[in-house]
């Protein structure tokens, strides 16, 4: 689609981006004016910063996930087609 009017693929895109940095100012800019617009993106913005914040907190947590768990999700979570691997 057009530069101002980015698809929902690109806007899924920036906000994973923003996650994990700090965005331009022109792509704030696009990802506001589609969020404005697409309830869907919305909706997709919101679930991720709930996930964010479920990862701080698990993170922060006192008492470690145990190895034979974090060998399973890992396990699953390669499984999926296009997770990194280590």
């Amino acid at each position: 689609m057009s530069f101002l009017h980015p698809t929902c693929k690109e806007v899924s895109a920036l906000a994973s981006k923003r996650e994990a940095e700090r965005l331009s100012v022109v792509d704030t800019i696009r990802l506001r004016y589609h969020m404005a617009m697409c309830a869907v993106c919305r909706a997709f913005e919101h679930q991720m910063a709930v996930l964010s914040k479920g990862a701080r907190v698990a993170r922060d947590i006192d008492h470690p996930m145990p190895r034979e768990a974090q060998e399973r999700v890992a396990k699953k979570l390669h499984a999926e087609e296009g997770f990194p691997r280590d």
